[in-house]
């Protein structure tokens, strides 16, 4: 149902099923589609319990930290989602919501190196490139953010996006 865009059906489906008992899959499950549904506080709920159910599954914890940024409560997201990143380093997305959950904490030198160690695992993804760029183009830095695009550009990961914000640093 959530691959069709079913959501309002996903979810009463997933209320149902919980309904039998707590299942940390359905949690997580009911987390994502919450998220889906612009609802973070009902993701962060669903996501705890997730956690609580199931505390080795890195995605939960994920999940977890960035339905708590979407709450503007990024210093919490923070330990859920190290924890995530150390279980898993390959996955980027954990990564990017890391540094996410560092910026919004005050500390762009940490985001910085956390955007950094994903590009290099994964130097051929443009969102990571984008988020790079952002970083310094919101503290003004726009020499920084053009190097970054550059350097976006040499390693052929540069997309629409990257060159835009090539353009808007430059």
């Amino acid at each position: 149902l959530l691959r069709e865009g079913r959501l309002a059906e996903a979810l009463t489906v997933l209320d149902a099923a919980l309904a039998d008992g707590p299942a940390a899959a359905l949690h997580l499950c009911r987390a994502e589609a919450r998220m889906q549904a612009d609802d973070p506080a009902g993701a962060a709920a669903d996501a705890a319990e997730a956690v609580i159910l199931d505390r080795a599954d890195p995605h939960a914890k994920a999940v977890l930290g960035v339905a708590l940024i979407e709450l503007g409560r990024p210093d919490e997201a923070l330990p859920c989602l190290r924890s995530a990143v150390t279980a898993l380093p390959e996955r980027v997305a954990y990564r990017q919501a890391l540094a996410a959950a560092e910026e919004r904490c005050g500390d762009p030198a940490a985001a910085a190196a956390t955007l950094a160690a994903a590009i290099t695992r994964a130097p051929d993804q443009p969102a990571l490139r984008v988020a790079a760029i952002m970083l310094p183009m919101r503290r003004r830095d726009s020499t920084t953010a053009a190097e970054l695009a550059e350097a976006a550009r040499r390693d052929g990961a540069a997309d629409a996006c990257v060159f835009g914000l090539r353009g808007h640093a430059l």
